[in-house]
């Protein structure tokens, strides 16, 4: 009896934990329509995709071990997949991250627990610097750079593994004028050859792009590199992000492992673990581990 009392204290606390949801489809959050998914059940989680100007499709199916555990939510980004393009002038940071507490919120979720891919993971820190109360955990899988000093020796590791042959493919997509959500796919898949261990695992990878994906993705774009906020340092902010951080990279990525050493050092409660047989996608090349890894962290950190 005594044990099962403590199982039920234990319950009732978990502090990520929200109220049984099952949600399918468009919501409207912080002004806009986003494409909210909820699976699962338990302890919440919330899956930020990269980018910008992916979907949250790209996860599925590659993290069933972790929706078999926990209540993943995925949604997509404003002007991303099935959610809506709002006027430029509402596609900044500063809505990005305000769409994450809007989500908390209407999920009615204490404190989140975030995993966060590549561009992603930008968004996950300044969240989480925002509002720290509302964080219990993040996951930085893959992430981008947190400033631009990296970019020369992210764009020579890119040089370096792209082939001839794959840059006039690309150049000869690049000269249709006229790209449709196939072709854009096929770009897509051109570029991230470069940041795989094995290029055939690419061919796994749901991209799912929508019918207005070019408009989408110009609309977003032109809105971000307005946004002074991209591209600023944000390293020099993370030792007040005192939450406890798990930072996932594949050997393969074109990301510099540099500027995942100068992430790991900055944040004061960090485990970088490494993938030696993965690339910019972990959770497709080697999903059971990736999986393991994930659960094993957010279990230790209940």
């Amino acid at each position: 009896m005594k044990s099962i009392l403590i199982f039920l204290i234990i319950f009732l606390s978990s502090t990520a934990w929200s109220q049984t949801t099952k949600l399918d489809g468009i919501t409207k959050i912080n002004g806009t329509n986003l494409y909210i998914k909820v699976t699962g059940e338990g302890e919440s989680l919330l899956v930020l995709h990269g980018g910008p100007g992916l979907n949250h499709a790209y996860f599925i199916p590659h993290l069933g071990d972790i929706e078999k555990n926990f209540q993943v939510i995925y949604y997509d980004q404003r002007a991303c997949g099935k959610s809506a393009i709002p006027a430029t002038d509402s596609i900044s940071i500063k809505f990005l991250v305000a769409d994450i507490e809007a989500i908390r919120r209407k999920l009615k979720i204490e404190k989140l627990n975030i995993l966060a891919h590549s561009w992603g993971a930008l968004l996950a820190a300044y969240y989480a610097l925002e509002n720290p109360e509302q964080v219990n955990a993040l996951i930085f899988s893959n992430p981008s750079m947190f400033s631009r000093e990296f970019d020369k020796e992210a764009a020579e590791v890119v040089r370096e593994k792209t082939t001839k042959e794959d840059s006039t493919t690309r150049a000869r997509i690049m000269s249709d004028r006229n790209l449709d959500s196939r072709r854009y796919e096929e770009l897509f898949r051109l570029s991230f050859k470069a940041s795989a261990y094995n290029t055939e695992n690419i061919s796994k990878i749901r991209f799912d792009l929508p019918d207005n994906f070019g408009t989408a993705n110009n609309s977003l774009f032109t809105a971000l590199m307005k946004d002074p906020t991209v591209g600023a340092n944000l390293y020099d902010s993370l030792p007040s992000l005192e939450r406890p951080v798990l930072i996932i990279h594949g050997v393969a990525d074109v990301v510099p492992f540099s500027s995942i050493q100068r992430l790991n050092e900055q944040l004061p409660d960090s485990k970088l673990v490494i993938f030696k047989e993965s690339g910019h996608f972990p959770f497709v090349e080697e999903t059971r581990r990736y999986n393991a890894t994930v659960i094993e962290f957010l279990i230790a950190h209940r």
